[in-house]
């Protein structure tokens, strides 16, 4: 894990030393993703200049140094991430007739480069990682995000100059970047409480879409997708699996299996985030079967009654043998942390449990590096109940006259704002829309920047399938997944030098499930069954039953109480109107409502509050 940076120009009309100054600066607003180690590489005559921070973790010598040239010489990488298959990858790239120059993964990569070129690489690379891969002999540059989205890119393009960075910080800091928010993804933040790639808060640049690789070079630049996750869930559902339950659940188990004994692979102490759910449970259960020795496991909890899941994780803990630890926050120690939060998310960021995240990593860097998590098991298995109630409630209203369902939103809308959920409900006309309204903060004609009229959407396609449950997972993978969730998990552990593996998003364990029919994944109203099945294998059943919890915290409250002063602040309608961003009337609204406890507003207020403690950082 690591982070990177770099700029190239055309011409290259820049000395050395001053490619070497830019990007030294770019490389430094990163030493949280890489405290391990710093490189440039500066290749004046081609006005190229890389820079990277590491965090050794496969073979922390000095053999893994980046940046590092490929043995062929011709390309020159910068890379964050891990490649889970380099073991494997290792043998074939020899048996090519490329020798591999060190233990590291990045050593591996690079060989793959002599061997097969770019393309022929990327085809056979399964990690999750960004690349920026310099090619001296066509003075080309490739940037690429892995097929999750699980390591993030920004890249801004200027015609005669790209910056390219881990984090929208990294480009911020060279002295020629102009700012200016794009109104357009501030209004997709107050929405969904995410930007979705390719927009950024920073207008003129972009973040790679999750499987996405672009090229660069004089001429001009190409982007194209060496991998599509709807395309991938349309091949799925046109391909089903057509053995028995029984079967699934063994070829599942043995998936899920080797899922996590590659991702068991380093050079520095190793543990497991355990909230005591399902996903986390079973990722534990099945690394301390691999383990000799007792897993060092790791806890989070809060003193707030509905919000502590002490006792859940410790019971899990203890049955599995493992050797865990829980850090107990009380609500002073952790509000005095949300001040820090837009510095750590890098652009506006509204999860509310994006809080509880930055904690337990902080929490459990003290011990160890490296830490796997039961990340992605909700969106592939359907363990959100919003997925399943959509799906449900949507076919019903996909059987309603379009005239009816807006009466009926209409009506609800009247009663007040507490039915305002409703009755943006009622008025979607299926599963699909009724999905987008669930995520969204507030009504889609609602407008909450100025000059921002029509509804911003996130920009995702449709998947082509007929199943609605099918069609909602594969949006999600494409789209939450790698801009809500994943982003939550990438920044609150780079943030502390943590790198996070999520077993549960392994490529080959995922195209499986996708194949599963979905009513496989959902018994009696619950989603994720086959891993609660795999899960009571290693725990008693009832404890696989227990309901979903989130991560949160009691936000809306300490918006209420605590955080009142500073959140007031921040909401100020007289620096609301100078800034002129946010229309101030219908944001004063907002908060007031939810002051006064006629209404929770938590979601949308956290997404306001959030941005305008961003700008704040900015100035």
């Amino acid at each position: 894990m690591c982070g990177l940076c770099g700029i190239v120009r055309w011409p290259a009309d820049r000395p050395e030393a001053r490619l070497r100054h830019e990007v030294a600066g770019m490389t430094k607003v990163l030493a949280h993703r890489g405290p391990d180690g710093e490189g440039v590489w500066v290749d004046a005559s081609a006005g190229v200049a890389l820079g990277h921070r590491r965090l050794a973790v496969i073979d922390p010598s000095a053999a893994g140094h980046q940046p590092m040239a490929s043995p062929c010489g011709r390309y020159v990488v910068v890379f964050n991430g891990e490649l889970y298959d380099f073991e494997a990858l290792r043998e074939t790239v020899e048996v090519a007739g490329t020798r591999v120059s060190g233990r590291s993964d990045t050593a591996v990569l690079v060989a793959a480069l002599s061997a097969w070129g770019v393309d022929g690489s990327l085809a056979r690379f399964d990690g999750m990682f960004a690349l920026a891969i310099w090619d001296r002999r066509e003075r080309r540059l490739h940037l690429v995000r892995d097929p999750f989205g699980k390591k993030p890119l920004y890249v801004r393009d200027v015609g005669s100059s790209v910056w390219f960075g881990s984090e929208l910080k990294a480009l911020r800091a060279h002295p020629e970047y102009e700012r200016t928010i794009d109104r357009e993804a501030l209004a997709q933040h107050l929405r969904f409480s995410f930007i979705a790639a390719p927009r950024s808060i920073d207008l003129g640049t972009e973040k790679l879409c999750a499987g996405e690789h672009r090229c660069f070079e004089a001429r001009g630049g190409e982007s194209r997708r060496f991998f599509d996750w709807r395309a991938r869930a349309e091949a799925a559902a046109r391909d089903p699996f057509r053995g028995s339950r029984a079967e699934a659940l063994d070829a599942l188990e043995q998936g899920v299996t080797e899922a996590v004994r590659r991702r068991l692979v380093a050079d520095v102490p190793l543990g497991a985030l355990l909230s005591g759910g399902v996903d986390s449970a079973l990722v534990a259960a099945t690394a301390q079967q691999q383990q000799s020795a007792p897993l060092e496991t790791f806890h989070v909890g809060f003193s707030e009654a509905g919000f502590d899941e002490r006792a859940d994780a410790a019971a899990v803990a203890k049955r599995l043998g493992t050797r865990h630890e829980t850090w107990v926050l009380g609500p002073e120690e952790a509000r005095a942390r949300i001040p820090a939060l837009p510095w750590l998310f890098d652009e506006p960021f509204g999860d509310t449990a994006q809080l509880g995240m930055a904690l337990l990593c902080e929490a459990t860097r003290r011990e160890v590096t490296v830490a796997l998590s039961g990340d992605g098991g909700d969106e592939v298995f359907l363990g959100y109940p919003r997925t399943l109630r959509c799906a449900r409630r949507g076919r019903w209203l996909a059987r309603v006259p379009a005239r009816w369902r807006e009466v009926l939103g209409q009506a609800a809308e009247r009663t007040g704002p507490r039915r305002e959920r409703l009755a943006m409900g009622v008025s979607a006309g299926g599963p699909d829309a009724l999905f987008v309204t669930a995520a969204s903060r507030h009504p889609a004609n609602v407008s909450l920047v100025r000059g921002v009229r029509g509804p911003v959407e996130t920009g995702q396609p449709w998947p082509g399938i007929a199943d609605p449950l099918a069609r909602l997972r594969a949006l999600d993978l494409g789209g939450r997944l790698p801009e809500s969730m994943l982003v939550k998990v990438d920044r609150a552990s780079m943030g502390h030098g943590l790198e996070v593996r999520s077993p549960l998003l392994d490529r080959g364990l995922v195209d499986f499930a996708l194949r599963l029919p979905t009513h496989w994944l959902v018994r009696s109203g619950r989603g994720k069954w086959p891993l609660r099945q795999l899960l009571a294998r290693h725990l008693p059943k009832a404890w696989t039953e227990r309901p979903k919890r989130g991560f949160a915290l009691p936000i809306g409250a300490w918006l209420r109480g605590p955080l009142r002063g500073w959140a007031d602040d921040l909401l100020a309608p007289a620096a609301l109107r100078q800034q002129g961003l946010l229309e101030a009337d219908a944001v004063g609204q907002i908060w007031t409502l939810h002051c006064s406890g006629r209404v929770d507003r938590t979601r949308l207020v956290w997404n306001l509050v959030g941005f305008q403690a961003w700008l704040a950082q900015q100035a």
